[in-house]
């Protein structure tokens, strides 16, 4: 009777968490439907701009979720920023071209460029960097709660966007033969519904991984620490280098880190690795010629 009364509490107890964690992702979902129908103005990035951070939002939403974490960049850092906006229609690759025309018309020809991608824009900002162009002038990538192992949550959805996202698409695969060269962060959240299993989120190869175990999907975009950890990442070289060890590849070896967070009151876990960790092969072609053979 007493292991019985143990295993109710123990599943109580679980439930709970499960509404907590619902009911903080509706608030961030509420916080969010306000920003996109008040949406403040996207004035170009200055001409004499050295530097501008690109944010790039996930689908279903828009560049006005980056409101909020835009400011804090630009207070904290003194930088330039800049959003893409896009719809939940069409092919990847029309998306990804209108994010190449997008940063081509916008952007200082001289600016170096930072991006910042949220779930399916993190995937977005990966392809870009398959361009020889951008892989050139972009000097930092921030993933946050981005599927980079694929997401089961895409496989109930319709749009040829998620598709692209679904656990072993060609898409993916290609960016996995393609890791990016430049210093990259992979933001994870611990209690992620919509990045499922959480950990697909840490498989970005040679990336530093911060874990935030007790956020959800659409948390990330609004939490005061996860700015602190975007800030520090835009900053220099970033977090500090932690050890090597297992490279962010494997997602099954992620989890590891978090779980020694647990019962101590972390809200984030470094997990690893510096770039230099991890070497990459490079093909000798870029998107264009992948885009004209018609796949992936």
């Amino acid at each position: 009777m007493p292991l019985e009364v143990a295993m109710n509490r123990r599943r109580t107890a679980a439930a709970a968490s499960r509404i907590v964690t619902l009911g903080r992702e509706m608030r961030a979902l509420g916080r969010q439907a306000r920003l996109m129908l008040g949406r403040r103005s996207a004035a170009h990035p200055p001409a004499d701009a050295n530097r501008v951070v690109v944010f790039v939002h996930g689908l279903f939403a828009s560049a006005a979720v980056f409101d909020p974490m835009r400011r804090g960049v630009e207070r904290r850092l003194g930088v330039a920023t800049d959003a893409f906006s896009y719809a939940p229609i069409g092919p990847f690759e029309k998306i990804l071209e209108a994010l190449d025309a997008h940063l081509a018309r916008r952007l200082p020809a001289d600016a170096r460029v930072a991006l910042v991608g949220h779930s399916l824009g993190g995937v977005l900002a990966r392809a870009l960097l398959l361009d020889a162009h951008w892989e050139h002038r972009v000097d930092r990538l921030i993933t946050l709660a981005t599927p980079h192992a694929g997401t089961r949550t895409a496989r109930l959805l319709p749009s040829s966007l998620a598709a692209a996202v679904r656990p072993g698409s060609a898409l993916l695969r290609a960016l996995e033969r393609r890791p990016p060269s430049i210093p990259r962060f992979a933001l994870v959240a611990g209690r992620d519904v919509m990045c499922t299993p959480p950990s697909s989120a840490a498989a970005l190869p040679g990336a530093r991984v911060v874990w935030f175990d007790r956020l959800g999907h659409n948390e990330l975009l609004f939490d005061p620490k996860v700015l602190d950890v975007v800030v520090r990442a835009l900053a220099t070289d970033g977090l500090e280098p932690a050890a090597c060890a297992a490279t962010a590849s494997d997602p099954r070896t992620a989890p590891d880190a978090s779980t020694s967070a647990h019962g101590r009151g972390a809200d984030a876990v470094v997990a690893s690795h510096h770039p230099s960790c991890v070497s990459a092969t490079r093909a000798p072609h870029g998107p264009e010629a992948i885009k004209r053979s018609g796949k992936w």
